[in-house]
Protein backbone atom coordinates (compact mmCIF):
# COMPACT_ATOMS: atom_id res chain seq x y z
CA UNK A 1 0.00 0.00 0.00
CA UNK A 2 0.93 3.67 -0.97
CA UNK A 3 1.82 6.08 2.10
CA UNK A 4 -1.28 8.08 2.13
CA UNK A 5 0.72 11.36 3.62
CA UNK A 6 0.42 14.06 1.05
CA UNK A 7 2.90 16.57 1.35
CA UNK A 8 1.88 19.23 -1.05
CA UNK A 9 -2.10 20.06 -0.64
CA UNK A 10 -2.16 23.42 -1.66
CA UNK A 11 -0.42 22.52 -5.09
CA UNK A 12 -2.91 19.51 -5.52
CA UNK A 13 -5.87 21.82 -4.45
CA UNK A 14 -4.04 24.26 -7.29
CA UNK A 15 -3.92 21.81 -9.83
CA UNK A 16 -7.93 20.43 -9.36
CA UNK A 17 -9.17 24.13 -10.64
CA UNK A 18 -10.67 24.71 -13.79
CA UNK A 19 -8.44 25.94 -16.34
CA UNK A 20 -9.65 29.28 -16.43
CA UNK A 21 -9.17 30.14 -13.03
CA UNK A 22 -5.74 29.12 -12.61
CA UNK A 23 -4.26 32.42 -14.30
CA UNK A 24 -6.49 34.05 -11.63
CA UNK A 25 -3.68 34.98 -8.73
CA UNK A 26 -6.68 36.31 -6.47
CA UNK A 27 -8.60 32.89 -6.85
CA UNK A 28 -5.68 30.78 -6.84
CA UNK A 29 -4.17 32.79 -3.34
CA UNK A 30 -7.83 32.18 -2.06
CA UNK A 31 -7.71 28.44 -2.64
CA UNK A 32 -3.98 28.07 -1.37
CA UNK A 33 -5.36 30.15 2.02
CA UNK A 34 -7.82 27.61 2.41
CA UNK A 35 -5.72 24.76 2.08
CA UNK A 36 -3.01 25.82 3.84
CA UNK A 37 -3.75 24.62 7.77
CA UNK A 38 -4.97 21.21 6.08
CA UNK A 39 -1.70 20.55 5.30
CA UNK A 40 -0.55 21.63 9.18
CA UNK A 41 -2.93 19.36 10.48
CA UNK A 42 -1.79 16.24 8.41
CA UNK A 43 2.03 17.30 9.54
CA UNK A 44 1.54 17.23 12.88
CA UNK A 45 -0.87 14.01 12.27
CA UNK A 46 1.92 12.69 10.94
CA UNK A 47 4.91 13.31 13.61
CA UNK A 48 2.71 12.15 16.44
CA UNK A 49 2.02 8.72 14.13
CA UNK A 50 5.71 8.10 13.74
CA UNK A 51 6.38 9.10 17.22
CA UNK A 52 4.37 6.51 18.30
CA UNK A 53 5.54 3.89 16.31
CA UNK A 54 7.24 1.35 17.99
CA UNK A 55 10.70 1.79 15.92
CA UNK A 56 10.92 5.48 15.91
CA UNK A 57 9.95 6.23 19.82
CA UNK A 58 11.64 7.48 22.31
CA UNK A 59 11.12 8.44 25.94
CA UNK A 60 8.24 9.07 27.18
CA UNK A 61 6.79 7.67 24.09
CA UNK A 62 8.34 3.76 24.57
CA UNK A 63 7.50 4.05 28.44
CA UNK A 64 4.02 4.64 27.64
CA UNK A 65 4.06 1.59 25.00
CA UNK A 66 5.79 -0.32 27.49
CA UNK A 67 3.15 0.34 29.92
CA UNK A 68 1.24 -0.80 27.11
CA UNK A 69 2.01 -4.14 27.02
CA UNK A 70 3.26 -5.19 30.55
CA UNK A 71 6.99 -3.75 30.14
CA UNK A 72 8.90 -1.88 32.60
CA UNK A 73 11.66 -0.05 31.94
CA UNK A 74 14.01 -0.86 34.42
CA UNK A 75 16.86 1.60 33.71
CA UNK A 76 17.41 -0.08 30.32
CA UNK A 77 18.47 2.40 27.28
CA UNK A 78 15.85 2.97 24.81
CA UNK A 79 17.52 0.77 22.22
CA UNK A 80 17.06 -2.14 24.41
CA UNK A 81 13.60 -1.22 26.09
CA UNK A 82 12.69 -1.10 22.45
CA UNK A 83 13.72 -5.00 22.05
CA UNK A 84 12.12 -6.01 25.65
CA UNK A 85 9.00 -4.18 24.55
CA UNK A 86 8.83 -5.66 20.92
CA UNK A 87 9.62 -9.09 22.82
CA UNK A 88 7.30 -8.96 25.17
CA UNK A 89 4.08 -8.38 22.52
CA UNK A 90 5.68 -12.18 21.58
CA UNK A 91 5.55 -13.10 24.89
CA UNK A 92 1.82 -12.41 25.67
CA UNK A 93 0.65 -14.23 22.64
CA UNK A 94 3.35 -17.04 22.49
CA UNK A 95 1.04 -19.55 24.38
CA UNK A 96 4.77 -21.10 24.83
CA UNK A 97 5.92 -22.11 20.94
CA UNK A 98 9.20 -22.88 20.81
CA UNK A 99 9.64 -20.89 17.32
CA UNK A 100 8.47 -17.69 19.67
CA UNK A 101 10.86 -18.86 22.19
CA UNK A 102 13.56 -18.50 19.35
CA UNK A 103 12.62 -15.51 18.50
CA UNK A 104 11.59 -13.72 21.63
CA UNK A 105 15.97 -15.13 22.54
CA UNK A 106 17.08 -13.51 19.23
CA UNK A 107 15.42 -10.55 19.86
CA UNK A 108 16.42 -9.91 23.83
CA UNK A 109 19.60 -11.92 23.64
CA UNK A 110 21.13 -11.18 20.11
CA UNK A 111 22.37 -7.90 18.21
CA UNK A 112 20.27 -7.17 15.44
CA UNK A 113 22.47 -8.42 12.48
CA UNK A 114 21.63 -10.93 9.93
CA UNK A 115 24.19 -13.58 11.65
CA UNK A 116 22.43 -13.64 15.10
CA UNK A 117 21.91 -17.88 15.17
CA UNK A 118 20.15 -19.58 17.57
CA UNK A 119 19.98 -22.98 18.41
CA UNK A 120 16.67 -24.90 19.63
CA UNK A 121 18.10 -28.33 21.11
CA UNK A 122 15.62 -30.65 23.38
CA UNK A 123 17.62 -32.05 26.32
CA UNK A 124 17.34 -35.62 27.27
CA UNK A 125 13.89 -37.64 27.64
CA UNK A 126 12.23 -35.48 29.62
CA UNK A 127 10.47 -31.69 28.84
CA UNK A 128 13.59 -29.86 28.76
CA UNK A 129 15.16 -27.73 25.76
CA UNK A 130 18.41 -25.67 25.62
CA UNK A 131 18.37 -22.42 23.54
CA UNK A 132 21.93 -21.61 22.76
CA UNK A 133 23.24 -18.06 21.18
CA UNK A 134 26.30 -16.59 18.98
CA UNK A 135 27.25 -13.59 20.49
CA UNK A 136 30.40 -10.98 19.76
CA UNK A 137 30.39 -9.95 23.21
CA UNK A 138 28.64 -10.97 26.34
CA UNK A 139 25.92 -9.88 27.63
CA UNK A 140 26.44 -7.64 31.15
CA UNK A 141 25.19 -9.29 34.00
CA UNK A 142 21.87 -6.98 34.06
CA UNK A 143 20.72 -7.88 30.32
CA UNK A 144 21.27 -11.45 31.33
CA UNK A 145 18.93 -11.54 34.09
CA UNK A 146 16.68 -9.81 32.28
CA UNK A 147 17.03 -12.01 29.58
CA UNK A 148 16.67 -14.99 32.16
CA UNK A 149 13.10 -14.02 33.54
CA UNK A 150 12.01 -12.99 30.00
CA UNK A 151 12.45 -16.42 28.66
CA UNK A 152 11.23 -17.95 32.03
CA UNK A 153 7.97 -16.42 31.38
CA UNK A 154 7.78 -17.83 28.09
CA UNK A 155 8.55 -21.28 28.90
CA UNK A 156 5.43 -23.53 29.72
CA UNK A 157 4.83 -24.89 32.97
CA UNK A 158 6.70 -27.93 33.97
CA UNK A 159 9.19 -27.81 31.11
CA UNK A 160 12.86 -26.92 31.69
CA UNK A 161 15.09 -24.72 29.90
CA UNK A 162 18.98 -23.80 29.99
CA UNK A 163 19.91 -20.61 28.27
CA UNK A 164 23.16 -20.63 26.58
CA UNK A 165 25.70 -17.53 25.23
CA UNK A 166 28.63 -18.57 23.18
CA UNK A 167 31.37 -16.84 21.66
CA UNK A 168 32.38 -16.64 18.07
CA UNK A 169 35.77 -15.94 19.11
CA UNK A 170 36.50 -19.09 21.30
CA UNK A 171 38.94 -20.82 19.07
CA UNK A 172 41.29 -18.91 17.33
CA UNK A 173 45.39 -19.09 17.34
CA UNK A 174 47.13 -16.50 19.17
CA UNK A 175 50.43 -15.15 17.50
CA UNK A 176 52.23 -15.31 21.05
CA UNK A 177 50.49 -17.61 23.17
CA UNK A 178 49.69 -20.64 24.17
CA UNK A 179 48.16 -21.33 20.82
CA UNK A 180 44.62 -21.16 21.18
CA UNK A 181 42.39 -18.75 23.22
CA UNK A 182 42.07 -19.00 26.87
CA UNK A 183 38.66 -18.51 28.41
CA UNK A 184 34.96 -19.88 28.32
CA UNK A 185 33.75 -21.30 25.17
CA UNK A 186 30.05 -20.53 26.07
CA UNK A 187 28.35 -19.82 29.55
CA UNK A 188 24.81 -20.84 31.06
CA UNK A 189 22.98 -17.30 31.20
Amino acid sequence: MADPYQPDHAGEAEGELLVQFRSKPSIVGFIRGLVAPIQTLEDDAWDLRADRLLTTAAGVQLDVLGRLVGEVRGGLSDADYRKFIGARILINTSGGNPDRQIEVFRIIAGPKTAGTAVWYQLMGNGPCFRLTIIRDAPLTAALAARVNASMAEICPSGVGSTLVEGSPTAFRFDLGGPGFDLGTLAHIL
